[in-house]
């Protein structure tokens, strides 16, 4: 792969971490994760999307369940950063983020399809498509590039 294409794939890698940690980290705090509801209900309802709203959980073992759900999305993340620094030996974090993006995405829209949640979550289903559909193809390049040095 050539140097060009691995910073790009080094942007994109560090850029999906950051979007991570970003769009995680509300959830993994007590004292923001309902602001984080209320807005995404929010511009579901101006936006006309439809569907069932997102509900705070309200026992606290639940919430609980939502903080951890969080930080786990935000280390993903920042495990995402550390590998942008180092691709060649790295490449499996990015990889397997692919994967799991990939089924993520299916999750999303079984249960938007399924059980009527907010439509506001299909962009992240979109964004996470798009992400996972950059790193594979990086990786395939990387990949053809190493085995026709052999």
């Amino acid at each position: 792969m050539e140097v060009t294409s691995m910073k790009s794939f080094q942007k994109w890698v560090f850029g999906a971490g950051v979007f991570n940690v970003v769009a995680a980290f509300p959830l993994a705090m007590p004292f923001l994760y309902r602001s984080y509801y209320a807005l995404f209900n929010n511009l579901n309802h101006k936006m006309g999307l439809g569907g069932m709203d997102l509900e705070l959980p309200v026992a606290g073992v639940n919430m609980l369940f939502i903080n951890t759900a969080g930080l786990a999305l935000a280390l993903v993340g920042l495990m995402l950063i550390y590998a942008s620094a180092n691709l060649k030996t790295r490449v499996g974090i990015p990889f397997l983020n692919a994967i799991i993006r990939l089924i993520f995405s299916g999750l999303l829209i079984y249960y938007i399809i399924a059980e009527n949640i907010s439509r506001i979550l299909v962009p992240l289903a979109v964004i996470d498509v798009v992400i996972a559909g950059v790193f594979l193809y990086f990786i395939f390049q990387l990949r053809r590039t190493f085995c026709s040095y052999r």
